[in-house]
């Protein structure tokens, strides 16, 4: 039998409340304790675990380790004017400023992440490393005046059998970090061969024409950062900066995650 003071608690406001909050803590501690096992059981099938060496990764590391990303050689190219990524484009097309995060080195860990990004549907290792590239651009000050965002575009049957720009998504995390909106305004009007084992001047050859701007007020009179994965010959990018150099008042700089 219930005491005086228990059935006046029970049916008073105050216990019911009580009640309510005892009813409410137990509820969000069950949602917790399903939402872990939920994640401990997805994980079994799809581990959480680096895309470079392979190992599990621990909380605060998104796709690649820290001890991964501590191995990928950085170019510090941000910081320098007339750096060895801008000479690649003297003469060629009139830009800026231009940088790359990493150095890439065959079979190292950068080479094995962009793998990973462009080869084994893992979108989200450009967002994190576009991250990556963000912060070290806020470092310098001469990314300051750059207005907008603009990834380098893949032709639309590549990108259907892709299933992403592997670009849009550095650009999602580039522009996360620098608080500036991504135009997607570029468009590939003609697929071009593969250039992995062309020379420079084939590469050159074969980018000619290829890209377009899509709406012309979008990039007038602004500053707009064009971003892609890697730079090698640079003949991409060249023919992206002459296609939106034809834009009124546009001015172009360049970031990519690694030099090759």
């Amino acid at each position: 039998h219930l005491t005086v003071n228990q059935r006046v608690l029970g049916s008073s406001p105050r216990g019911r409340a009580k009640s309510c909050t005892v009813g409410v803590a137990f509820l969000f501690l069950m949602h917790i304790i399903m939402m872990t096992l939920l994640n401990d059981f997805y994980h079994l099938f799809f581990p959480n675990v680096c895309v470079v060496c392979g190992n599990s990764l621990v909380q605060g590391e998104e796709k690649i380790c820290y001890d991964c990303l501590g191995d990928m050689p950085l170019t510090h190219t941000m910081y320098h004017d007339k750096n060895e990524v801008e000479r690649r484009f003297y003469g060629k097309v009139e830009i800026e400023r231009a940088c790359s995060l990493f150095r890439f080195q065959k079979g190292g860990s950068v080479q094995r992440a962009l793998h990973a990004l462009k080869y084994k549907n893992q979108p989200e290792v450009g967002y994190v490393l576009g991250q990556y590239l963000g912060n070290e651009l806020i470092k310098s000050n001469n990314y300051r005046d750059v207005q907008c965002i603009t990834p380098v575009p893949l032709h639309w049957r590549k990108e259907k059998i892709r299933g992403y720009n592997q670009s849009y998504h550095i650009a999602l995390g580039l522009s996360e970090r620098l608080g500036l909106p991504i135009y997607d305004n570029i468009i590939k009007i003609k697929e071009n061969e593969t250039q992995t084992k062309k020379g420079v001047f084939e590469r050159w050859q074969n980018t000619l024409s290829v890209y377009q701007v899509k709406d012309v007020t979008l990039f007038q009179n602004n500053h707009i950062l064009i971003v892609d994965d890697v730079l090698t010959t640079g003949s991409t990018l060249e023919a992206c900066a002459h296609s939106i150099l034809q834009v009124e008042g546009t001015k172009v700089s360049i970031a990519t995650l690694a030099l090759a």
